[in-house]
């Protein structure tokens, strides 16, 4: 049985979550290591060359986390605070996408159920379709480090045990986890599922929605766009996975 699946996750979902991050980023604010001398100054509003040109670099950026740590902490808390969504610790699942051998590709999202309800019923469902005479072979786009191990985080953290089936804490030699990017570039180096679907001339399922913006769509109540984002992200990872095993 061939499993491809793809998950789309959110920021942590707990109350107070930001505000958490924004007052530690508040409490330890510090400039970017990329921040330049010339950028602080020029963030600070200075435009006396010479005090410019006296002031040390370590001085400048002092000055521009003191003075502006209230006004740029905002945003950088909320980029810290998006990355949550990339740690099964923090952030939660949105929408789980799957295909099932040759099916058309199908999702289960959190509009009508909670996290650990979704997560519940996608295991289930898993393991009815599963004839017990097969193993499963589970496919995905960087499925082995990401979606895998973001299942797993958060089914222990819920409580939700998988079926026997199914393997969801895998390591990287087991031979049951087909992970298109790690077969393309090699374990430990990376290439987007954009950019590994124009290189084989499949249509990529990047468009408006990417994985960078789902947050943006959930605040927009758009989730039927998230989901079916989705399902495009399963079906180019399953032509990927045709493609490199010599399938079509």
């Amino acid at each position: 049985m061939k499993l491809v699946i793809d998950l789309e996750t959110l920021p942590d979902q707990r109350a107070g979550a930001f505000d958490s991050v924004l007052a530690d980023t508040i409490a330890n604010f510090k400039a970017p290591s990329t921040l330049t001398k010339e950028q602080a100054a020029i963030d600070l509003g200075l435009t006396d060359k010479d005090e410019i040109k006296f002031t040390s670099k370590d001085a400048m950026i002092k000055r521009w986390e003191t003075e502006l740590a209230s006004a740029k902490a905002q945003d950088v808390a909320m980029q810290t605070y998006r990355k949550t969504a990339l740690d099964g610790s923090k952030g939660s699942i949105y929408c789980i996408g799957f295909a099932i051998d040759d099916m058309p590709p199908s999702f289960m999202s959190c509009n009508q159920i909670n996290e650990k309800q979704m997560i519940e019923s996608f295991f289930n469902h898993i393991a009815i379709m599963h004839d017990g005479l097969r193993g499963i072979e589970i496919i995905g786009h960087n499925v082995a480090d990401f979606d895998l191990r973001f299942i797993f985080q958060r089914a222990v953290i819920l409580g939700v045990r998988p079926p026997a089936c199914l393997k969801i804490n895998p390591s990287r030699y087991d031979t049951e986890i087909y992970d298109t990017m790690t077969k393309w570039a090699g374990y430990g180096n990376r290439i987007s599922l954009d950019n590994l679907c124009k290189a084989l001339d499949i249509d990529t399922p990047k468009g408006e929605i990417t994985g960078a913006n789902i947050y943006d769509y959930w605040l927009k109540y758009e989730y039927l766009a998230i989901c079916e984002y989705c399902m495009k992200d399963v079906e180019a990872t399953r032509q990927v996975y045709k493609r490199m095993t010599f399938q079509g």
